[in-house]
């Protein structure tokens, strides 16, 4: 039997009825995590457990595994890692690489290499000056001795997370994705999981039968859309004033900002009004999939300032779509897609080098080579295959 503990994200809508559509709901368990309706983006009309997130039931579900049963995990967070070590289970765990859960716990062990300058210091300066530099305190005493507790603690945070993605037997990623797993590895030695092949639905199929959107005229802004969501890995403050400063207009910029992180949110529309003016706009509202798509296909260039892993529904759409992507090099992304043969992908630093509209009409030209590099990988029919190679040794 296989076991699968998910969130109520809106990746698992698709993933649940993958499972039917392959008639194997017999042999698959699905835990939620949760109570039910906690979230608007997670609707299943199948049969699925809503397992709370208390710990302790954790460790109970988790006990009633029997040999031969093996558990996935999607958003493999501290709390489930550790509640799998509690439990003393020996079953294989496979775990869906999201991003966020390897490279933002524990957060501040992670932070310096995820933020850029504006962001960090924005992040350092509201969730830092507060706990360990109040005012009417002997202040260099007080530093270093906070300062030292605070380390402590991280490296603390740090090596029980290492001991649970020591215990991971297998990353499921795309076929690509070998850099991925490796940088994994290099954050937590010791981790010897091997890399198995899946994906989530990423919009390929609707996106696929979508026409071009027309190359922006000579004077007609360009519409960059910038980013996923409101969560600081995004570095919006950082990008802003790179675009502001560096690339030429006339251009208008939208970003997603409708879920993701609250205080950050407002960072980001404050920078984004303040620098753009009326050419600023936020997508605050929530989309469904064929919305999104058809949003998508409106926009013209697709630019990425984060440091890890995030958005590759975004980016899988738009490439799709035939939209050029900016993205950092440093970002696993950006090897994957080269070593996919996508070319309508730049580093996000030599924007302001980039003519916007010859990128455009770049990419509109090998959209059907870009569309069959990624439909090998994302398609409904390769991701079913995929599917069904990872969930049916059970039962053979």
């Amino acid at each position: 039997m296989n076991y699968h503990i998910i969130t109520q994200e809106k990746f698992f809508n698709t993933y649940i009825e993958d499972i039917y559509r392959l008639h194997l709901e017999e042999e698959n368990v699905i835990w939620v995590r949760g109570k039910e309706g906690k979230s608007d983006f997670f609707h299943s009309e199948r049969p699925v457990e809503y397992i709370g997130e208390r710990f302790g039931h954790f460790v109970e579900k988790l006990k009633t595994l029997q040999p031969g049963d093996r558990l996935f995990v999607s958003w493999y967070d501290t709390k489930i890692g550790n509640a799998i070590l509690r439990s003393g289970i020996k079953n294989p765990v496979y775990v869906f690489l999201m991003g966020a859960e390897f490279y933002s716990m524990p957060y501040w062990w992670h932070a310096e290499w995820l933020f850029d300058p504006l962001t960090k210091r924005r992040i350092k300066r509201t969730r830092l000056y507060p706990r360990f530099f109040p005012k009417g305190k002997p202040w260099l005493w007080y530093r270093c001795k906070n300062w030292w507790k605070f380390k402590k603690e991280v490296r603390e945070e740090y090596e029980q997370r290492l001991a649970t993605v020591k215990r991971i037997d297998y990353i499921v990623i795309t076929e690509h994705s070998g850099p991925e797993v490796e940088l994994v590895k290099r954050l937590y030695p010791g981790c010897k999981a091997q890399h198995v092949v899946g994906c989530f639905d990423q919009n390929f199929d609707i996106a696929k039968s979508m026409p071009l959107a027309p190359v922006p005229e000579k004077d007609a802004p360009v519409k960059i859309l910038f980013g996923n969501s409101s969560d600081p890995n995004g570095n919006h403050l950082d990008a802003f004033r790179y675009l502001k400063d560096k690339v030429k207009g006339p251009y208008e910029v939208y970003t997603f900002l409708s879920y993701g992180d609250p205080e950050a949110k407002e960072w980001a529309l404050e920078c984004g009004r303040k620098l753009f003016g009326e050419a600023f706009h936020p997508v605050t509202d929530y989309m469904d999939k064929n919305a999104f798509v058809r949003f998508m296909q409106q926009m013209d260039v697709i630019m990425m300032f984060h440091n890890r892993q995030q958005a590759e529904g975004n980016i899988m759409t738009a490439l799709t779509l035939g939209k050029p992507v900016f993205m950092k090099p440093m970002n696993p992304q950006y090897d994957m897609l080269k070593r996919m043969g996508v070319l309508p992908v730049y580093d996000v630093r030599e924007m302001h080098t980039v003519d916007l509209r010859e990128a455009i009409a770049l990419a509109q030209e090998h959209r059907a080579e870009t569309m069959a590099a990624i439909e090998a990988e994302y398609s409904d029919q390769s991701r079913m295959n995929h599917l069904k190679e990872l969930l049916c040794p059970v039962s053979s």
